[in-house]
């Protein structure tokens, strides 16, 4: 490749910026996917390892925190895309304001619905009666299923961290937290985008407010990670989502400033984004300096057809990484109490757990959320039909 085309790469013409539709697959969007599922994954190997009181390193500041950083990813980039393909749809004159917004509504149904509730329902209904899924939650939580005549409305109707926040676990339903989290954002999103036209003055004004209400909530707990409004206003981290919303306008836009995202700026946040995580504090309770530095990422992977990125792993599992997050506790648990992995190299167990959660993963995407991606494209055609 030429320095010329090497050139326009980097620094791309505003005017030449395509806007992302969420309709269509970027490979390196998978690969972000796909690297944000793995480190949630390896992260909660050694979080179950904890709850089964096995050997662990799940006092290293890093791993503990590792899964929740990866997850931050996850928001930044929904935040992004969805944004970006939601201003394209409130341009369009295909339809009328309310036709589009039910139809995201139901095009955002048909992709996360049905996985949800199956992990949901299995863990509510089934998985407490099959012995070798049993599960130990440590001293400190309590067991949802305790008090499941209660509780399960609040994972039925979509408020999985309510409980969470309250230090209550659901076996095997722990991941959902984030997917009630988004559920609610994209549950109000819709209504500001479609009622104004001044976007970036509000999505900045929220994210500031919702930074600087958590420092103010943190110190005026006591103590706070006690205090169940400070833990639910931990969990329900929206301005990670709107770091990646504040950028989908900006793209949407073909703002000038997109142009400073070049290789050196990826570079150097990436080199940035590893020391952050390696220096990480176990009592972090702010992530939005991760969505920031996620969200620069994003931008580059945007702008750039060809990066580092387009590895076709990763892009496999970006592809199933929905599943891999929803479904990996199950194999892991099933493991742990079913072979004896204690006098076993550490490593052993991450590597069968991770091979059996990629096969899990797999088919939980063939069977459940494939055929629901395909009706959900359907719609979309119909709709741009019409």
């Amino acid at each position: 490749m030429s320095n010329k085309k090497t050139a326009e790469i980097s620094n791309p013409d505003p005017q030449q910026i395509q806007v992302a539709d969420i309709g269509v697959r970027n490979s390196g969007f998978d690969s972000l996917r796909g690297i944000f599922a793995i480190m949630v994954f390896f992260s909660h190997v050694e979080l179950m390892k904890y709850y089964n009181k096995m050997e662990h390193l799940f006092e290293n500041d890093a791993l503990f925190q590792l899964g929740r950083i990866g997850v931050t990813g996850f928001f930044a980039l929904s935040g992004f895309l969805i944004i970006a393909h939601l201003l394209k749809v409130r341009d369009e004159a295909s339809s009328t304001t309310t036709e589009k917004v039910k139809t995201f509504y139901f095009k955002r149904i048909l992709r996360i619905w049905p996985l949800y509730y199956t992990i949901i329902l299995l863990s509510l209904y089934v998985f407490p009666h099959i012995s070798a899924l049993h599960f130990d939650i440590p001293p400190e939580a309590k067991d949802a299923r305790m008090n499941i005549d209660q509780l399960q409305y609040y994972y039925l109707f979509l408020l999985p961290h309510v409980p969470l926040a309250q230090l209550t676990v659901l076996p095997f339903a722990e991941p959902a937290w984030s997917i009630g989290v988004e559920e609610i954002f994209y549950l109000l999103i819709p209504i500001l985008i479609f009622c104004t036209k001044r976007l970036l003055p509000w999505l900045a004004g929220l994210f500031l407010a919702i930074v600087i209400g958590r420092y103010i909530a943190f110190f005026n707990s006591e103590p706070p990670y006690e205090d169940f409004l400070f833990c639910i206003f931990t969990l329900s981290r929206f301005d990670c989502i709107l770091a990646g919303c504040i950028a989908g306008v900006l793209y949407y836009e073909k703002r000038p400033i997109l142009q400073k995202v070049n290789t050196a700026v990826f570079g150097v946040t990436l080199a940035v984004l590893i020391i952050s995580i390696l220096s990480v504090s176990r009592f972090t309770y702010q992530y939005y300096h991760y969505a920031i530095l996620f969200t620069i990422i994003i931008v580059y992977v945007a702008l750039n057809s060809k990066n580092i990125l387009n590895n076709k792993v990763l892009q496999f599992y970006g592809k199933i990484s929905f599943s891999l997050y929803m479904t990996h506790e199950i194999v892991i648990v099933l493991l742990i109490k079913n072979y004896n992995f204690a006098d076993e190299p550490p490593v052993l167990l991450h590597l069968c757990s991770f091979i059996a959660a990629t096969g899990l993963g797999f088919i939980s995407y063939k069977i459940i959320e494939e055929p629901f991606l395909k009706l959900k494209s359907k719609v979309g055609k119909q709709k741009a039909l019409n």
